[in-house]
């Protein structure tokens, strides 16, 4: 017992002179990461300030530098991982410094290559001389399991029960042994066939438009629609750029300015529903929806209630370039009080655009039509029934409507300046 003591206290002081190298929070919202890639292995020597590892998450793709000089003793993460903040990645300490295995089995990263659930890694536990020493592999808690395969017949008992679900666990060669005598009269169950074509792994930033969506899932929605000819804001759109040359503005301008002005008429869309009470907003923070080769960006036109066309066409052309070269703010993806996706370069005549909680409201805009004598053009908008009533939603896209039919006294209001601005620039 003394000698034990006295071993685990020299290796506990021989951890404090190492240093633990953490997983970094990069910003208030961030729980999590990847670590792409390690830049160094288990034996360099690393000065204070190297970059040691590539990370990314759901908004910037950066790297990890070492916080002082020394040799990487351990390194505890692999690459590809998903790491929660504040996790023990690597060891950097000197030569001879004994390390031991520092991983929490609840915080142990998920690998994004094999798509598996978190699993602790494997350690063992020290046998007396004589006895065999068994591995300690994955927690049953922590595998996936298929349950349509589960029968419950009425007349089983809740143990008969779960001896019939344990058949469906691979507990690993742990608990083999014991699962097999157990259900030694049980066919085996057959291994899953390996599919063809191609696996992709879950980014970070699809992983955060996953938690979006599946939160939007949640919400009690509803959606109306309307169709509305487009001639004249096709007309409003190409006066105010040969006022504005140059100033890039095109229909999603036209829409958010219209959008902010039908919520003068109908505040109520402008809120959030925040389970015990609704916050309504007097200022108007407009998400977008935006694709890019990374993934879903919903960054926000923030304080667009007074802005100019020309005004806001410049906001939403930053977002868009920030979000195709992965440089949004913090700020930029914070939640607006109102979102809109805009699918109009598309074939798509119209759809449902699921709400961004703790958003109340969320407009849909399908592609202008070409007819003959006009443009017509579908919008959706869907709403949380917990804080919007059916009423209320036919008011403000009945109110939209009607600002779309007539632009150009919108846009007039405060085109002359934008122009003026735009000639001092």
């Amino acid at each position: 017992m003394t000698a034990l003591y006295h071993r685990q206290r020299n290796l506990r002081r021989k951890i404090l002179m190492s240093e633990q190298v953490l997983f970094p929070r990069l910003d208030q919202d961030m729980d999590e990461g990847i670590l792409v890639s390690w830049l160094v292995s288990t034996g360099d020597r690393v000065h204070a300030g190297d970059e040691i590892a590539e990370i990314e998450t759901a908004k910037v793709t950066t790297t990890i530098s070492s916080p002082i000089d020394g040799v990487v003793l351990s390194i505890l993460v692999e690459e590809s991982d998903f790491v929660p903040v504040g996790t023990t990645i690597a060891i950097i300490g000197e030569e001879g410094d004994e390390v031991t295995d520092l991983r929490d089995p609840d915080t142990t990263p998920t690998s994004i290559e094999s798509g598996a659930v978190p699993a602790p890694s494997v350690a063992s536990v020290v046998a007396p001389e004589g006895r065999q020493q068994i591995p300690i592999t994955q927690r049953a808690t922590a595998l996936p399991v298929d349950r349509s395969s589960w029968t419950r017949p009425h007349n089983q008992s809740p143990r008969a029960r779960f001896e019939t679900q344990m058949k469906d666990l691979d507990l690993g060669e742990a608990m083999a042994a014991s699962v097999e005598d157990r259900f030694a009269a049980q066919p085996a169950v057959p291994s899953p066939k390996v599919k063809e074509g191609r696996r992709v792994s879950l980014s970070s930033i699809r992983r955060a438009t996953i938690r979006t969506v599946e939160a939007s899932w949640q919400i009690p929605q509803f959606s109306i629609e309307l169709e509305i000819y487009t001639n004249p804001m096709k007309h409003t759109l190409a006066k105010t750029r040969q006022m504005l040359p140059g100033s890039g503005i095109n229909i999603t301008d036209i829409l958010a300015i219209a959008m902010t002005r039908a919520i003068r008429n109908v505040p109520e869309v402008n809120a959030w529903f925040e389970g015990v009470a609704i916050q309504y907003f007097d200022h108007v923070d407009l998400n977008l929806m935006i694709h890019t080769d990374h993934g879903l960006f919903a960054p926000a036109l923030r304080s667009i209630q007074s802005a100019s066309i020309a005004e806001v066409a410049a906001q939403r052309q930053g977002l868009v370039e920030a979000a195709r070269v992965g440089t949004l703010a913090s700020r930029d993806l914070k939640p607006g009080t109102i979102s809109l996706s805009n699918l109009g370069m598309y074939k798509i005549d119209r759809f449902n655009a699921l709400i961004y909680p703790p958003q109340v409201a969320v407009l849909a805009v399908g592609r202008i039509r070409e007819e003959e004598h006009n443009s017509p053009m579908w919008m959706t908008l869907s709403v949380d029934h917990r804080a919007v009533d059916g009423v209320t939603a036919a008011r403000y896209l009945e109110t939209l409507g009607a600002i779309l039919s007539e632009p150009l006294l919108l846009i007039g209001q405060n085109l002359s300046g934008s122009e003026e601005k735009h000639d001092r620039r």
